[in-house]
């Protein structure tokens, strides 16, 4: 869960406290006096439903009901305690601090919904994968491509590739204007299933309905020295190119590329293997070998590919997009 996301929950739970600490004020009250805290408590229930609303356009609901309860009876019995003098009897601190237990792990484990460690390959449907899942956005000419940054870990232990296209023309000229000016351009997605996109793998069905997603563009990464410069973007995602599920244990294999792009430019996707691994994409000069997505053998680690290397291919002019090591180690 992103802290961002976090915080609304936790503040709309405190709207909670809010109003159930006004009622009890009210009903200890006579006559008039009673209208004023009955106008408060109104005034934080509106408040505390309206952010648990908002907080629901990117959180699981399950998750963020829980979270949002809890917060509000964890309050209310402290509130209860330090200043209606209620019971403060180790007991019922001890359940109090349960419910603060469970509140972190709901946290911790990613707002539920975090991918299987035995979710399958491209195509076929895979577990559910709830998160904020960044991603190095890449491209040129009309077309924006987006390439997820992966962990060894659930939820975001998938290398996912996908061409995306914002709803928005403006917002397209200017992410592409970006794409030509800045070193290095990511997205910060507000939380989806990235699951979701299994079925439309190359090998997947294509019968459900198109995915939409939203986030904030940055200049730079976004989780490092990134400069927000798009805020709450709305993409649709035209194709999934490449979806693999991450395995740190399997067995070593040859290095590979995974070839896609335009007839004028060709963009190389190291296909990440075992733990330790490296994140890597470059742009070279030259049209891919198939309209679709070609996996080419690689020469090692993958660095910038040499010129002979890409003259086998009949390819040229190699450019690094992106390298990351510390993620896969």
């Amino acid at each position: 869960m992103s802290v961002r996301y976090l915080l609304v929950i936790v503040v709309a739970g405190l709207f909670e406290v809010v109003w159930a600490g006004a009622l009890k004020r009210a009903a200890d009250a006579d006559g008039m006096a009673r209208v004023a805290p009955l106008l408060v408590a109104a005034t934080a229930m509106a408040v505390s439903v309206g952010l648990l609303g908002l907080a629901l356009r990117w959180l699981p609901v399950g998750t963020a009901y829980a979270v949002w309860v809890g917060v509000g009876a964890v309050g209310t019995a402290a509130v209860g305690i330090a200043r209606f003098g209620e019971s403060a009897h180790p007991l019922r601190l001890a359940c109090l601090g349960g419910l603060v237990a469970s509140l972190v792990g709901l946290h911790l484990t990613g707002c539920g919904g975090a991918a299987s460690s035995t979710a399958p390959s491209s195509g076929a449907h895979a577990a559910h994968a709830m998160g904020v899942h960044g991603m190095v956005l890449f491209g040129g000419g009309d077309r924006i491509f987006a390439s997820h940054l992966p962990l060894f870990r659930a939820p975001h232990d998938y290398q996912v590739v996908v061409e995306l296209e914002p709803t928005d023309a403006a917002a397209r000229d200017a992410i592409l204007g970006d794409l030509r000016s800045a070193p290095l351009v990511t997205l910060e997605p507000e939380p989806f299933d990235l699951a979701r996109l299994a079925r439309f793998a190359p090998s997947g069905s294509s019968s459900s309905p198109p995915v939409e997603l939203a986030g904030s563009v940055y200049r730079g990464h976004f989780e490092r020295d990134g400069v927000l410069a798009h805020e709450r973007v709305h993409f649709r995602v035209r194709q999934v190119l490449v979806f693999r599920h991450l395995d740190a244990e399997a067995a070593a294999a040859p290095a590979q590329w995974l070839a896609f792009g335009s007839p004028s430019e060709t963009y190389l996707v190291h296909a990440i293997g075992r733990r330790p691994d490296v994140d890597a994409i470059v742009a070279v000069a030259g049209a891919p070998p198939t309209d679709g997505v070609s996996i080419v053998a690689g020469e090692g680690d993958p660095q910038l590919p040499t010129p002979a290397w890409l003259a086998t291919h009949g390819w040229r002019e190699a450019r690094l997009i992106y390298r990351e090591t510390e993620d896969l180690k």
